[in-house]
């Protein structure tokens, strides 16, 4: 009687040639949509930021309202040595008492607001890796020019900006003949950084100049 020969069992699944094709074609894919989605992100986070800005301006608004000053603002002689506006900013609009009770009095109170009296202040929430600070500047009553803004404000934030002055300077006036006005002159600026996390430049998040 005569052996047949083994036939060899077939085995059913991707040869080595073939997950190397599907490895490639899902790198490709990865390739074209992490650009999209790295802009869906950035988007949201822009958005969420100008959001807060928007938000802590009608809280400042709503603090004159009721004191008939900006925060700040009615002893701007002594505010020249802060070097935290933000921290000011929190400190007036979620404890105008000063009795150290964080409350939603005149802007929400987002979670993973820094609040405390040591340091901290109001964050834009832009990266929740990287959170940075909303700068608040007052107007310095009475004074008309640039020099009204001080940038020392939130140097603690900011460290040194050149060009601070040109930053803030509302160019509708500019060759009108009368002195170099700021933006919202006699009221307040808020500033937060955008995606390059850099103060002072083209894609910050701001309330004036848009």
């Amino acid at each position: 009687m005569r052996n047949k020969l083994a036939r060899p069992r077939q085995t059913s699944g991707f040869t080595l040639v073939e997950l190397l094709v599907v490895i490639s074609i899902l790198a490709s894919l990865i390739g074209i949509m992490m650009p999209a989605l790295n802009g869906v992100r950035e988007s949201m986070w822009a958005t969420r930021s100008l959001a807060r800005v928007s938000e802590l301006a009608t809280g400042v608004e709503a603090y004159r309202r009721e004191y008939n000053y900006y925060p700040g603002q009615k002893d701007w002689a002594t505010t020249a040595t802060w070097s935290n506006g933000s921290l000011k900013l929190a400190e007036a609009l979620f404890d105008p008492d000063g009795n150290g009770t964080f409350e939603a009095k005149f802007a929400p109170l987002n979670e993973g607001d820094l609040l405390t009296i040591n340091g901290g202040g109001i964050w834009d929430r832009f990266h929740e890796d990287y959170p940075a600070a909303v700068c608040y500047y007052p107007a310095k009553p009475g004074e008309n020019t640039l020099a009204q803004f001080d940038v020392g404000h939130n140097t603690n934030h900011t460290k040194a900006i050149a060009g601070f002055d040109d930053y803030i300077r509302d160019t509708r006036f500019d060759g009108s003949g009368t002195t170099p006005r700021p933006y919202n002159a006699g009221k307040f600026l808020l500033i937060a950084p955008g995606k390059d996390r850099v103060y002072c430049t083209a894609d910050d998040n701001r309330n004036f100049g848009n």
